[in-house]
């Protein structure tokens, strides 16, 4: 993972391209997204995070809508 992160966040053309979007929000799944966080951090973005897999059951039952 460590390798992926700088990877990501030494390639200074995508970083200038994705600071030229705009963005002002990022949605990320958290279950081991390090890189992304580290990404929208360095980015200056705000982070919406989500859990995309249960460890143990009833929260899906109190946290989206069916």
């Amino acid at each position: 993972m460590g390798e992926q992160c700088h990877t990501l966040l030494s390639n200074e053309p995508l970083l200038a391209q994705l600071k030229a979007k705009g963005y002002k929000i990022g949605i990320i799944d958290l279950i081991y997204n390090e890189c992304g966080l580290a990404l929208l951090h360095h980015l200056g973005i705000p982070a919406v995070g989500y859990w995309a897999f249960q460890f143990a059951s009833g929260e899906p039952d109190f946290t989206t809508g069916e």
